[in-house]
């Protein structure tokens, strides 16, 4: 029993809309998976993505930051291995009165990036879904077909301009074809002294 074209326009058509939400989550699925890089111990290390928000730095980099100028100020002679160690001493030391202005300033770099860390995950779902949307067969028919259309009718001036090039080549080659007058003459001259000759 033969389907009614009306019928198989509709089965293809809902077919190849599941297709094309396959093809999606296919290519989702592989943008993942590449993100993904293999280490030489054979550990996957996931590749960062330089528009994500950077992770704040915690209480003891903030005061080292602060600190480590006036100790190599302090200290001209300290390579860098011993300023640190020197600064790992200090905050050893450091009074907790001392250290919660750290932390306090600490909590309010990380609260900063967790807002920026939720505006960073809802853009990016935006675009994802804007990809999405446009990656359905029918957004992208629409646009190839008006490129068509508007080349076919623009013609681009270099293209003129070869048209023209070719046309004066033609000429030129016609009129190379045909024999000056004084050429006939010589020809002609020729010929005669063959024959009395």
């Amino acid at each position: 029993m033969a389907k009614s074209p009306d019928t198989l326009k509709q089965e293809l058509t809902a077919a190849l809309e599941a297709a094309g939400k396959s093809l999606l989550e296919t290519s989702e699925l592989l943008k993942k998976v590449s993100s993904l890089q293999v280490t030489e111990e054979g550990k996957k290390k996931r590749s960062k993505d330089p528009n994500a928000p950077k992770r704040p730095m915690g209480s003891f980099f903030l005061f080292a930051n602060d600190r480590r100028e006036k100790l190599r100020k302090e200290h001209p002679d300290l390579d860098t291995k011993e300023i640190a160690r020197k600064l790992g001493e200090e905050w050893k030391v450091l009074s907790d009165s001392k250290k919660k202005n750290w932390t306090q300033k600490a909590d309010a770099l990380k609260d900063r990036y967790n807002k920026d860390v939720e505006a960073y995950k809802t853009k990016e779902a935006d675009d994802s879904t804007t990809k999405a949307e446009k990656a359905t067969p029918e957004a992208e028919a629409a646009p190839k077909s008006k490129k068509k259309a508007s080349k076919a009718k623009e013609t681009p001036p270099a293209t003129e301009a070869n048209e023209t090039a070719k046309r004066s080549k033609r000429s030129r080659a016609a009129a190379d074809s045909k024999p000056d007058d004084s050429e006939k003459k010589a020809k002609k001259a020729s010929s005669k002294s063959k024959k009395s000759a």
